[in-house]
């Protein structure tokens, strides 16, 4: 992780990527009419797709295992529903669409909060597109990053307001709501394996396997020898494979502090191949100086058994 002697405050939750804030936007497809059968593979498109449909994306299995919910509110000219959620035990991803009277513009920011009720710490994404005049699509992620599994989760989901970044204007009302959802079917692999190198050690602590996806639960501890000696450390990258030579897209849910070195990290992938018996995880790490000088280290592989 880059600035690692200014990292945040022990303890502090580090949350996923919003793709909104970073100037990424959809394209209005052909597809939109107002109107999206899978929203989780249209907003996987510019992600893992590359807006090519006949690539897997990570989010292709999620509609088939989701719960409709279709709960809708309106407000101040603008009405917003939730269609479908799933829940693997630790993140809840909905989608939703909004229809508004008024233009939002093309990536509108939403002051809003997402909660699994009783987590003590949580962390998110959000992804928003315009597919059509003053419509909209959005999938929403919340991860409780320290409890344990669970069986089912009551979330609460609470819009304060929609501002248009474009003309500046803000659109006040109150969006709020409240659905429970069952955890799928999933299977916990506990792994607990390490590799060290150079001062950094990455542990793999846990995946949880679900019908549509994996979660890898691991953690980074660098030496403080080391933190000392370099401007900026990046140890959260690895290539992750199956023993059938497959490749597996991914994506951040959280991190949070442990301790002064130490870093907890979850990671979602693409559906297991079902032939596939064991996974290959392969760290690297980046050590950076300034103004231009950078020290690149490949650990060890940690090799996970699924069968």
């Amino acid at each position: 992780m880059k600035n690692f002697k200014r990292k945040l405050a022990v303890g502090t939750i580090i949350t996923g990527l919003t793709f909104s804030a970073f100037g990424n936007t959809l394209p209005i497809y052909a597809e939109s009419n107002s109107h999206v059968e899978d929203i989780f593979k249209y907003l996987d498109n510019d992600n893992t797709r590359l807006f090519d449909d006949h690539k897997p994306g990570l989010y292709d299995d999620y509609k088939k295992h989701s719960t409709e919910i279709n709960l809708t509110k309106e407000s101040n000219g603008i009405k917003v529903t939730i269609n479908e959620a799933v829940f693997d035990g630790k993140t809840v991803f909905f989608t939703y669409t909004i229809e508004s009277k008024r233009d939002l513009g093309k990536r509108p920011n939403l002051d809003d909060s997402a909660d699994i009720v009783g987590a003590i710490k949580e962390s998110g994404t959000t992804q928003i597109a315009k597919i059509d005049n003053n419509t909209y699509v959005g999938l929403e992620t919340i991860s409780n990053v320290d409890g344990e599994i669970a069986t089912a989760a009551n979330v609460k989901w609470e819009i304060n307001s929609f501002f248009n970044r474009e003309t500046k204007k803000q659109y006040n009302g109150k969006w709020k709501f409240d659905f429970a959802i069952n955890a799928l079917d999933n299977k916990m692999i506990v792994v607990n394996d390490s590799t060290e190198q150079n001062g950094v050690k990455i542990t793999v602590e846990k995946i949880l396997v679900t019908p549509m996806s994996f979660i890898v639960y691991y953690n980074e501890k660098i030496d403080e020898n080391v933190i000392n000696k370099w401007d900026d450390i990046d140890a959260n990258r690895f290539e992750l494979k199956d023993d059938l030579g497959n490749s597996y897209l991914s994506e951040y849910n959280s991190g949070w502090r442990d301790g002064e070195y130490k870093t907890n990290w979850s990671r979602t992938f693409e559906t297991i191949d079902p032939n596939a018996t064991k996974l290959i995880i392969s760290p690297k790490a980046t050590f950076y100086s300034d103004p231009d000088k950078q020290k690149d280290i490949q650990l060890d592989d940690i090799i996970i058994k699924l069968k």
